[in-house]
């Protein structure tokens, strides 16, 4: 079994070893596609896989060191290979690929 998706939430206050994370277990990720999915409101952010909500990050006291989601953010795509989190890496790997079927946003208003 893999453990995917890995979630991280990144600001002044939560970054390197002190970077907080939340994983789930997804059986077929590397066979099938998913829709992972992310709400964010002025109270928190809410992640998603298929649907289901597995993890809530939502400071009570909300500073600029712990919530710096009032200002514009951007989306980054990638596969972290090795580090703490991703472990070994064979030493025979030369390369692999990540596919994306499409990426929206969408606004409330």
């Amino acid at each position: 079994m893999i453990n995917y998706p890995l979630r991280a939430v990144h600001t002044p206050d939560t970054y390197g070893d002190n970077t907080i994370v939340k994983q789930i277990n997804v059986t077929d990720v590397t066979e099938n596609f998913h829709t992972y999915g992310l709400e964010w409101t002025k109270e928190n952010l809410k992640f998603f896989v298929d649907g289901n909500h597995y993890f809530t990050y939502e400071p009570k006291n909300k500073t600029p060191k712990n919530w710096p989601y009032v200002n514009d953010q951007f989306i980054i795509l990638n596969i972290a290979m090795g580090g703490s989190l991703g472990g070994s890496i064979d030493p025979n790997f030369s390369e692999d690929q990540m596919e994306v079927d499409f990426v929206r946003v969408y606004q409330q208003k």
